[in-house]
Protein backbone atom coordinates (compact mmCIF):
# COMPACT_ATOMS: atom_id res chain seq x y z
CA UNK A 1 0.00 0.00 0.00
CA UNK A 2 1.52 3.29 -1.04
CA UNK A 3 1.00 6.46 0.93
CA UNK A 4 0.48 9.91 -0.52
CA UNK A 5 0.56 13.25 1.17
CA UNK A 6 -1.57 16.27 0.44
CA UNK A 7 1.10 18.19 -1.50
CA UNK A 8 0.42 18.96 -5.15
CA UNK A 9 3.59 20.50 -6.64
CA UNK A 10 1.56 22.23 -9.35
CA UNK A 11 -0.55 24.22 -6.89
CA UNK A 12 0.08 26.63 -4.06
CA UNK A 13 -0.01 24.65 -0.83
CA UNK A 14 -0.20 27.51 1.63
CA UNK A 15 -3.43 28.49 3.32
CA UNK A 16 -4.61 31.10 5.72
CA UNK A 17 -7.40 30.07 8.05
CA UNK A 18 -8.84 33.10 9.80
CA UNK A 19 -11.74 31.05 11.19
CA UNK A 20 -9.38 29.20 13.54
CA UNK A 21 -8.72 32.00 15.99
CA UNK A 22 -6.89 34.64 14.00
CA UNK A 23 -5.03 34.64 10.74
CA UNK A 24 -2.41 31.87 10.62
CA UNK A 25 -0.18 30.85 7.74
CA UNK A 26 -0.47 27.08 7.29
CA UNK A 27 1.27 24.56 5.09
CA UNK A 28 -0.09 21.26 3.81
CA UNK A 29 1.07 18.16 5.63
CA UNK A 30 4.12 16.64 3.95
CA UNK A 31 5.43 13.26 5.17
CA UNK A 32 8.96 14.11 4.05
CA UNK A 33 9.01 17.29 6.13
CA UNK A 34 6.72 16.46 9.06
CA UNK A 35 7.65 13.18 10.74
CA UNK A 36 6.63 13.99 14.34
CA UNK A 37 8.42 10.78 15.43
CA UNK A 38 8.86 10.76 19.25
CA UNK A 39 6.92 14.04 19.59
CA UNK A 40 4.00 14.21 22.03
CA UNK A 41 0.28 14.75 21.42
CA UNK A 42 -0.54 17.29 24.14
CA UNK A 43 -4.14 18.29 23.32
CA UNK A 44 -6.96 17.90 20.84
CA UNK A 45 -9.45 20.72 20.30
CA UNK A 46 -12.62 20.57 18.20
CA UNK A 47 -13.34 23.87 16.43
CA UNK A 48 -16.83 25.25 15.78
CA UNK A 49 -19.54 22.65 15.37
CA UNK A 50 -16.97 19.96 14.63
CA UNK A 51 -15.81 21.38 11.30
CA UNK A 52 -12.13 21.15 12.26
CA UNK A 53 -9.81 19.63 14.82
CA UNK A 54 -6.54 21.04 16.12
CA UNK A 55 -4.05 18.47 17.41
CA UNK A 56 -1.28 20.07 19.45
CA UNK A 57 2.12 18.40 19.11
CA UNK A 58 5.24 19.22 21.14
CA UNK A 59 8.79 18.07 21.52
CA UNK A 60 10.14 19.47 24.80
CA UNK A 61 13.68 18.26 24.04
CA UNK A 62 13.90 20.60 21.03
CA UNK A 63 11.45 23.27 22.28
CA UNK A 64 9.35 22.53 19.18
CA UNK A 65 5.58 22.99 18.93
CA UNK A 66 3.27 22.32 16.01
CA UNK A 67 -0.44 21.97 15.39
CA UNK A 68 -1.93 19.48 12.96
CA UNK A 69 -5.21 20.93 11.68
CA UNK A 70 -7.79 18.67 10.06
CA UNK A 71 -10.36 20.79 8.20
CA UNK A 72 -13.66 19.64 6.73
CA UNK A 73 -13.82 17.07 9.51
CA UNK A 74 -16.21 14.18 8.90
CA UNK A 75 -15.15 11.53 11.45
CA UNK A 76 -12.68 11.68 14.33
CA UNK A 77 -11.70 8.89 16.68
CA UNK A 78 -9.23 9.22 19.52
CA UNK A 79 -8.35 6.55 22.05
CA UNK A 80 -6.00 6.04 25.00
CA UNK A 81 -5.23 9.73 25.61
CA UNK A 82 -2.95 9.82 28.65
CA UNK A 83 0.15 11.52 29.99
CA UNK A 84 3.03 10.97 27.56
CA UNK A 85 1.29 10.37 24.21
CA UNK A 86 4.36 9.53 22.13
CA UNK A 87 3.94 9.52 18.34
CA UNK A 88 5.47 6.76 16.25
CA UNK A 89 4.37 8.27 12.92
CA UNK A 90 1.73 10.41 11.22
CA UNK A 91 0.30 9.50 7.82
CA UNK A 92 -2.17 11.22 5.51
CA UNK A 93 -3.87 9.07 2.87
CA UNK A 94 -5.54 10.37 -0.26
CA UNK A 95 -9.19 9.27 -0.63
CA UNK A 96 -8.39 6.42 -3.02
CA UNK A 97 -5.65 4.98 -0.79
CA UNK A 98 -7.36 4.97 2.60
CA UNK A 99 -6.82 1.45 3.94
CA UNK A 100 -9.85 -0.57 5.09
CA UNK A 101 -8.22 -0.80 8.54
CA UNK A 102 -8.51 2.97 8.98
CA UNK A 103 -12.17 2.96 7.92
CA UNK A 104 -12.82 0.04 10.29
CA UNK A 105 -11.16 1.91 13.20
CA UNK A 106 -13.29 5.00 12.55
CA UNK A 107 -16.45 2.87 12.49
CA UNK A 108 -15.56 0.78 15.58
CA UNK A 109 -15.56 -2.42 13.53
CA UNK A 110 -13.03 -5.08 12.69
CA UNK A 111 -11.91 -5.29 9.06
CA UNK A 112 -13.59 -8.67 8.36
CA UNK A 113 -16.96 -7.40 9.59
CA UNK A 114 -16.58 -4.10 7.76
CA UNK A 115 -15.91 -5.68 4.36
CA UNK A 116 -19.05 -7.83 4.59
CA UNK A 117 -21.15 -4.96 5.92
CA UNK A 118 -23.40 -2.68 3.89
CA UNK A 119 -21.72 0.19 5.74
CA UNK A 120 -18.44 -0.40 3.90
CA UNK A 121 -19.96 0.41 0.51
CA UNK A 122 -21.94 3.32 1.94
CA UNK A 123 -18.87 4.84 3.60
CA UNK A 124 -16.49 4.10 0.75
CA UNK A 125 -18.87 5.87 -1.67
CA UNK A 126 -19.14 8.83 0.73
CA UNK A 127 -15.33 9.00 0.99
CA UNK A 128 -14.96 8.84 -2.78
CA UNK A 129 -17.66 11.43 -3.50
CA UNK A 130 -16.23 13.91 -0.98
CA UNK A 131 -12.57 13.09 -1.73
CA UNK A 132 -11.84 12.79 2.00
CA UNK A 133 -8.32 12.26 3.25
CA UNK A 134 -7.52 9.77 5.98
CA UNK A 135 -5.38 10.97 8.89
CA UNK A 136 -3.66 8.43 11.14
CA UNK A 137 -1.56 9.35 14.15
CA UNK A 138 -0.02 6.09 15.31
CA UNK A 139 1.46 6.00 18.80
CA UNK A 140 4.52 4.40 20.27
CA UNK A 141 2.67 4.91 23.54
CA UNK A 142 -0.69 6.41 24.40
CA UNK A 143 -3.06 8.29 22.13
CA UNK A 144 -4.04 7.09 18.67
CA UNK A 145 -6.02 9.40 16.40
CA UNK A 146 -7.83 8.63 13.15
CA UNK A 147 -9.86 11.06 11.06
CA UNK A 148 -11.63 11.56 7.75
CA UNK A 149 -11.33 15.16 6.61
CA UNK A 150 -10.98 17.37 3.54
CA UNK A 151 -7.47 18.74 4.21
CA UNK A 152 -4.61 18.36 6.68
CA UNK A 153 -2.43 21.36 7.47
CA UNK A 154 0.46 22.01 9.83
CA UNK A 155 1.01 25.21 11.80
CA UNK A 156 4.61 25.33 13.00
CA UNK A 157 5.04 27.76 15.88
Amino acid sequence: MSMKNSINPDESNDATLSSLGGSRQLICFNEDKHSFHDDLVTSVKIIGDGESAEIEISNPEYSKRSTIIATGLDLLRMSDFRQGNIISYVTVFEWDEIPPELIAELMYMDVATLKTSKYYDINYNRIRENKYKGLAIVPSYGCSIQALCKEVFVDEH
